[in-house]
């Protein structure tokens, strides 16, 4: 765990947020253009395994049992579109104390709303998504839950400022909680 606070936070301050689950799935909760598929990622190789072996299985049995061109034509279609997913929901074993879920929204590379951002990989692209409820208690928010604050040298510090960050911007009911995990410092 504390592995995980370092890779994915780096220097900076690190967070993990909790979302409302029984909420991810409303109407409307994503920008109604961009669905998304809340995944398990699977670590097993035996699994994995499992799973390209059945998507090849029903793409060979589909094109050999159909000779028509337009239906073959509109399986490869949903299937291009359906293939991210799949490959998404793959990941090494070494990985697997993470126990990963992914929200994946997928979009073209021709999406207008395209953005670039600098990372370790170079120009990394990515999309604005409106991650705020349509209705009910959360109407005009994100159904946040829980925010977790990762290790730092001044924890209590860290914790009070989320929480007075989260209050000024309308989410005061969200519960923060550090981390729990020791900071090792080169002092």
């Amino acid at each position: 765990m504390l592995n995980q606070w370092r890779v994915y936070g780096g220097s900076n301050a690190s967070y993990s947020i909790g979302i409302a689950a029984h909420y991810t799935f409303a109407p409307g909760w994503m920008t109604p253009n961009r669905p998304f598929h809340l995944i398990k990622v699977i670590y097993d190789e035996g699994q994995q395994k499992e799973i390209v072996q059945g998507v090849v299985k029903v793409l060979v049995d589909f094109v050999s049992q159909n000779h028509k061109q337009n239906d073959i034509h509109k399986f490869v279609s949903a299937f291009r579109r359906i293939l991210p997913e799949f490959i998404l929901s793959l990941k090494h074993p070494s990985f697997s104390p993470e126990e990963e879920w992914r929200m994946i929204c997928l979009v073209g590379r021709d999406d207008q709303g395209e953005k670039f951002r600098p990372s370790a990989f170079g120009l990394t692209p990515y999309v604005d998504l409106q991650l705020r409820m349509p209705a009910g208690p959360w109407r005009g928010k994100m159904p946040l839950k829980q925010v977790f604050v990762g290790p730092s040298a001044y924890s209590d510090l860290a914790v009070d400022s989320t929480r007075a960050f989260l209050k000024s911007t309308g989410y005061g009911w969200v519960d923060v909680h550090p981390s729990g995990l020791p900071l090792r410092t080169n002092i």
